[in-house]
């Protein structure tokens, strides 16, 4: 089992890898890091990529724990929308705290174990 210092996680704007972000995107990341600021201490924000290229927008990681976010304009999602979430969820089963699935729609739904759509108007609330 790879230990939790051995994740794939890279820090947005960082050295090293750069990631392309689409305007809705760096919008919710600028969401975060103001919201990641705030907690004593500051969690990190970071983005997850697997060795055979899935991805995780961002991942938040804070106290030892880690919520993995992914971020679409769909206004209805589907579990086929999480399903890098789950991957990562699955990857790392003691760390994840939820997965959750940022959407245009204005509803909460359940997709599955830990895992949640939840309205884009909640990062800026």
């Amino acid at each position: 089992m790879r230990g939790y210092q051995d994740r794939p996680l890279f820090p947005h704007g960082g050295k090293g890898r750069w990631k392309v972000l689409s305007t809705l995107e760096t919008w919710v990341l600028e969401q975060l890091q103001v919201q990641a600021s705030l907690l004593q201490p500051a969690a990190s924000v970071c983005y997850w990529r697997s060795a055979d290229n899935k991805e995780v927008d961002f991942v938040l990681e804070w106290n030892g724990r880690l919520v993995a976010v992914e971020v679409k304009a769909a206004g209805s999602p589907g579990l086929r929308d999480a399903r890098h979430l789950a991957v990562f969820r699955d990857e790392y089963p003691d760390l994840v705290s939820a997965g959750l699935l940022l959407h245009a729609g204005d509803q909460v739904q359940v997709l599955g174990d830990r895992l949640f759509a939840v309205p884009l108007g909640v990062v800026g609330a």
